[in-house]
């Protein structure tokens, strides 16, 4: 594990904060999200990212909003009643909060593709 793996793994966890903060009654479910990603290794978050998000860079990169329907692993650790719920809310974003998030995405694949390297 070097620093790129933790700095994965704090932006992970500063989309979480941010999305609790454009969705205060969504703020208990995306604590314990926020707890879970807290108490994960970041190797393993890491690994995770590679196996689950990766395969999607061009979606990510095109910032297609059909990344978030047809990856659910990216909800890890979420029941799939919880899944649903997040697959909406990202599809009703703001345009200034969906820009945010691929910020974060796209942040996140370049820490991913530097640890690669």
């Amino acid at each position: 594990m070097n620093n790129k793996h933790i700095m994965l793994k704090n932006t992970m966890i500063d989309l979480i904060r941010d999305i609790k903060y454009v969705y205060p009654e969504k703020h208990l479910d995306l604590l314990f999200m926020e707890l879970y990603f807290n108490k994960k290794d970041p190797k393993y978050l890491y690994d995770q990212f590679i196996l689950y998000v990766h395969p999607y860079k061009q979606m990510i990169e095109e910032e297609n909003k059909d990344f978030f329907c047809k990856n659910n692993y990216i909800f890890m650790g979420l029941p799939p009643n919880k899944v649903d719920e997040y697959i909406t809310l990202f599809r009703t974003l703001s345009i200034e909060n969906e820009k945010s998030v691929w910020k974060y995405f796209k942040l996140m694949m370049i820490y991913s593709e530097l640890i690669i390297e």
